[in-house]
């Protein structure tokens, strides 16, 4: 049963989608090794998912942000910096077993919500360093998780220099 609901999905892909996939493995003129950022390669491949490992990293809540919100990387480094000083300056030594929870619940709920009023229009919480540059990125996505803001997608890659394909 399995394997004839996953036949199924091989079936449907389009001809152009393989003839492209065919094409590329071909040629390969990209490095694509788990753990290592591209250092030393002029290509690079990167294959956008989401992780629920550890780090938790959401591509494609990052891609919606990118297509709907003015993200640079000047104004994200300022707002990390600043949120990373806020939470640091919070004493929260005392933090033992669940039952001081109850002695201290009062201050907790302050900090959480000193924190949740500072950043609440934050762009970058809406939802809860190389030195080499590349001469070719290729970046494979799932095009059924941007459907919703597909063509803002399309937009924002050519906007930063991609060539947009097969979407």
């Amino acid at each position: 049963m399995l394997e004839s609901i996953e036949y199924e999905k091989v079936l449907k892909v389009s001809l152009s989608q393989l003839h492209a996939l065919y094409a590329y493995l071909g040629a390969p003129s990209v490095s694509t090794q788990h753990g290592v950022k591209g250092e030393g390669h002029n290509n690079a491949c990167f294959i956008a998912e989401d992780s629920t490992r550890n780090p938790i990293v959401y591509m494609y809540e990052f891609f919606r942000l990118l297509c709907v919100e003015d993200v640079n990387l000047t104004d994200f480094q300022n707002f990390y910096y600043d949120y990373v000083s806020e939470i640091k300056s919070i004493d929260l030594t005392y933090l033992k077993p669940a039952k001081t929870y109850n002695v201290h619940e009062g201050e907790y709920l302050k900090y959480a919500q000193y924190i949740k009023n500072k950043y609440k229009d934050n762009k970058y919480l809406s939802k809860p360093n190389s030195t080499n540059a590349k001469e070719k990125l290729v970046i494979i996505i799932d095009g059924n998780k941007i459907a919703s803001f597909r063509d803002k997608f399309i937009e924002k890659m050519k906007a930063i220099g991609f060539n947009v394909k097969g979407i």
